[in-house]
């Protein structure tokens, strides 16, 4: 039989090969009920070997046909399908032969993984949303590099008459998350210190209770302490008995830092882990600017004496008002009393106004014998000394030490009633933000965070709700700009400053930071009581630190919640707190391009570096001459431009030093880094992919320094960013300025 199918079959073997058929279908194995194959085993033959695959080929014999095995093999290829083939064999060769070439000349490897030209994380759209939002292409920026980068930023802002800047912006968002996390509803599950808080936040939000109340919680704390006649309901002034040094003692934590004498804590230079008592005179700076910018005014078109004017000025603009709405007496039945404190005041400014002299580290006994006409043993014994038990022995930094004597000739000369009188207007000054008197000004939830921000339990809330930042790679990062600028600085004082930053452990343990407020009293409808008593309670705790040791990592100055880095003479170390680490600073391992990085992050603590070692060459010849290069640069954009005519550029002179050698170093790094990554072009930012890398620096530096004070036509870096700019070499190099244009640099070299 034949599995061939002949053309001349008869009709019996038709019938025949049907019977075969049938036979065959019976041989198929069928399916069980439950899915099987039924009589599997007996049925399935095994199969043949793949290689004993035959291929059948029939021939014909007469009326026989004769079936020929032949085994299967490779079919002969045709001329046309070979070549065919090499071709394909070269262009596949040719492809790897141009990757190669392309991975050779642009460093392409490194991109591979998917990286595409244009930069798609969240901090590059962050980056590139703050810029298009900025940058003014109306503006050229040979001509006026600010506008340019600023001219949609000073337009949007102008309207609000508020100051506006990267550090506001900041602020604002940390305020936000702030106000969302002290209004979550309360849970007695949450841990007692977010408790704490939310009573005294709720607290600060019932303004309604709060004017109910106006002044009558201040009234009732001065009652309990001792006073001036200037005060009302002060019975317990005697001029007989006053001690001036027990009242300012006790007055601690209410007059700040307008205090006759100011103690605090600092570390010993010799020991920059120990800390120590300070002593300083007070700092009237906040009180008096407002009324010395006033009385400048004034006595640009007048022959005035400057005292008299400003005595005038001290009643009229702040302390009447104070009388009146705090102290609870009419002016006009003090006049005297008033007057004799707007005159102590000015004394006072004016015997610690003087330039700043070198502290010197005292043992305590010498302090106490720093003059024989002031008991300062009483001063400490008023609260100090009930917080901290003191030696003989122990070691306090003095700041300013003839101010003492100073302050001693002062007083012999002053109405022991002034003195008190003082201290008790200072106190008013200082809480008055606290109460809310009268038609006050409208408060909302940022003033409540503002004040209740300065607590530590509120770092703590903060810095839990927070994605950790790699801590070590920012480190790592700014100890190589450090290292960087101390090379192209190395007669300044940088190479042995340290970097600190992260978060002590105390910040972060419910136990430690909340123990100080254990044995606060909060009383839901006493905003000013809640929020007296828990800044008294951690003043307490910071000076019972004296004579402890700085945790690591921790500073004796480093508030978390505040967007500015912080230097400390004695400590030599910068701290960076953990507001500083969000946008618009871009800090590594977010994802950002190397020149953001630089241009934000980086910038700002060049600028630190810079104004460091400015303050330690001022009075250098060096240092004068970079000033008087760029003063020229100043005087050559403002006799271009008449919006500058007569300007006084005093100030922006010193600040544009620092800012023109952060800016002249970032860019340095930068290219530094470009050679050695062979990287000459980063990723670009969405909506500038026209934009080189270096160019992305400058827009990110000056971008960053946006600001304005309610003033459209004189914003204030204008002439600063510009001069900056121009006294770069590489600005002009990069942004490919023509010799006429306002911002080229036609000097060849930089200031800085």
């Amino acid at each position: 039989m034949s599995l061939g199918i002949s053309g001349s079959t008869s009709e019996a073997g038709r019938h025949h090969g049907d019977d075969d058929v049938e036979k065959e279908i019976g041989r198929i194995p069928s399916f069980s009920e439950n899915g099987e194959f039924a009589d599997m085993a007996e049925e399935l033959e095994v199969a043949e070997p793949r290689d004993a695959v035959i291929e059948d080929v029939t021939t014909q014999t007469g009326n026989d046909s004769v079936v020929e095995r032949k085994p299967l093999g490779w079919k002969q290829f045709s001329r046309c399908s070979l070549c065919l083939g090499a071709l394909v064999g070269l262009f596949f060769l040719l492809c790897i032969g141009l990757l190669i070439a392309w991975a050779v000349t642009s460093n392409g490897f490194q991109n591979l993984g998917g990286l595409t030209d244009v930069c798609s994380t969240k901090s590059c759209i962050a980056a590139a949303s703050r810029q298009s939002s900025s940058i003014d292409e109306s503006y050229r920026p040979c001509e006026n590099f600010y506008r340019y980068s600023c001219g949609k930023f000073l337009f949007q802002h102008s309207s609000s008459g508020a100051v506006r800047n990267f550090r506001t912006e900041m602020q604002d968002r940390i305020d936000s998350e702030l106000n969302s996390l002290l209004s979550q509803p309360s849970n007695p599950r949450f841990a007692p210190s977010i408790q704490f808080l939310q009573t005294i936040y709720q607290s600060c939000m019932a303004l309604d209770t709060r004017r109910t109340l106006g002044v009558a919680p201040f009234l009732n704390l001065l009652r309990d302490l001792p006073c001036g006649p200037i005060f009302s309901d002060c019975q317990s002034f005697n001029a007989d008995y006053y001690s001036w040094e027990r009242h300012a003692g006790m007055m601690d934590s209410y007059v700040g830092d307008t205090n006759l004498l100011v103690l605090g804590r600092d570390v010993l230079p010799d020991n920059r882990q120990q800390i120590v008592l300070t002593s300083k005179p007070p700092d009237l700076t906040a009180f008096m600017a407002p009324i010395k910018k006033e009385v400048a005014t004034l006595m640009r078109s007048s022959r005035l004496e400057a005292d008299p004017l400003m005595v005038v000025y001290m009643k009229q603009r702040v302390l009447n008002e104070l009388v009146e709405k705090l102290l609870g007496r009419q002016p006009a039945d003090v006049q005297v009393l008033i007057e004799e404190v707007a005159e102590f005041i000015i004394q006072i400014d004016k015997i610690t106004s003087d330039p700043l002299k070198p502290m010197r580290v005292l043992p305590m006994s010498e302090f106490l014998n720093s003059s024989q006409k002031i008991h300062l043993q009483s001063f400490l014994d008023a609260h100090f000394t009930t917080v901290h038990q003191w030696t003989l022995s122990d070691p306090v930094v003095v700041h300013d030490v003839d101010y003492i004597s100073r302050l001693a000739d002062l007083l012999t000369n002053t109405p022991k009633r002034t003195v008190a009188n003082y201290l008790t207007v200072m106190a008013a000054w200082n809480l008055r933000s606290y109460l809310l008197v009268g038609e006050d000004v409208e408060r909302t939830w940022r003033h409540c965070v503002e004040e209740i921000g300065q607590l530590d339990p509120v770092t703590k809330l903060y810095a839990e709700s927070q994605s950790p930042p790699n801590f070590k790679e920012i480190f790592d990062f700014l100890a190589d700009l450090k290292q960087f600028y101390a090379r192209r600085r190395p007669n300044s004082n940088i190479n042995g400053l340290s970097i600190k930053i992260g978060l002590p452990q105390r910040l972060l343990d419910e136990t430690t930071v909340f123990g100080p407020f254990e044995g606060v009293h909060l009383d839901a409808n006493d905003y000013f009581g809640n929020i007296i008593g828990a800044l008294t309670a951690q003043r307490t705790y910071e000076l019972s630190r004296i004579g402890s040791l700085l945790q690591p990592e921790e500073s004796i100055h480093n508030p978390q919640l505040s967007p500015s880095l912080f230097f400390n003479s004695n400590e030599n170390s910068v701290a960076v707190p953990l507001a500083v680490l969000q946008p618009p600073l871009f800090v590594p391992g977010t994802g950002a391009t190397v020149y953001s990085t630089l241009s934000t992050f980086g910038g700002v603590f060049l600028q630190m570096l810079a104004k460091i070692a400015s303050n330690s060459e001022m009075h250098t010849e060096e240092y004068r001459a970079k000033s008087q290069c760029m003063a020229d640069v100043f005087n050559d954009l403002m006799n271009r431009d008449t919006l500058f005519s007569g300007k006084d550029i005093t100030n922006e002179v010193i600040e544009s030093v620092d800012v023109a050698d952060a800016l002249n170093t970032a860019v340095a790094k930068y290219i530094e880094w470009q050679k050695e990554t062979h990287i000459f072009d980063e990723q670009k930012l969405p909506g500038f992919e026209n934009t080189t890398s270096v160019q992305q620096l400058f827009l990110g530096f000056s971008t960053l320094h946006c600001s304005i004070s309610g003033s459209l036509e004189d914003p204030p870096g204008e002439l600063l960013i510009n001069s900056v700019v121009k006294n770069s070499v590489e600005f002009s190099k990069y942004f490919s300025c023509y010799p006429a244009a306002s911002l080229y640099n036609h000097r060849g070299k930089s200031c800085v």
